[in-house]
């Protein structure tokens, strides 16, 4: 955790450092290392929408394997509540695709982040791919969210894509 820490405290990391990025976040999240990774994250959520993809990209792949439970944070995962209201769609999917992982549970912003996936997904105007992509993060969400937005998408009216996304979630 140090190292990647450290990588991250560089104003401007060069290129070869940014490819260590996911690497050193996976090892981290793979041995379940909760503080370490609350520390990281407090890192990335202060840095470049870049970063930010890889490092929170690395830590849901090592979070993906194993079996073992998912960490607690001394912090209660503060800095990824804030990731879960970025701008950039990408770092919000991943930070959904990491709260998932992490368990966490009835966080406003988790809440908020499923409210909207829920309202574009079913939202007839939005193209296609952005409802896909809705419905793609609600299969993160617990079974309550699911659960209807997945029954109005099997209707016969809805596009084929759609239907499929929402058998997957």
């Amino acid at each position: 955790g140090t190292m990647l820490v450290a990588l991250l405290e560089k104003p401007t990391p060069i290129a070869s450092t940014t490819a260590l990025l996911a690497p050193l976040a996976a090892t981290i999240s793979g041995r379940r290392a909760g503080p370490e990774i609350s520390r990281v994250l407090s890192k990335v959520s202060h840095t470049a929408e870049k970063i930010q993809r890889e490092c929170l990209h690395g830590l849901v792949t090592g979070l993906s394997r194993g079996t073992e439970p998912a960490p607690s944070s001394p912090d209660d995962w503060a800095p990824l509540k804030s990731l879960l209201g970025s701008d950039s769609s990408e770092i919000r999917t991943l930070s959904i695709k990491l709260a998932a992982a992490l368990k966490i549970k009835g966080s406003p912003e988790l809440e908020s982040a499923f409210a909207a996936a829920t309202k574009h997904a079913l939202d007839v105007d939005r193209p296609l791919d952005e409802r896909q992509r809705a419905v793609e993060l609600l299969a993160n969400a617990p079974f309550g969210h699911v659960s209807p937005v997945a029954t109005a998408l099997l209707d016969a009216r809805q596009p084929p894509e759609l239907q499929q996304a929402a058998i997957k979630a």
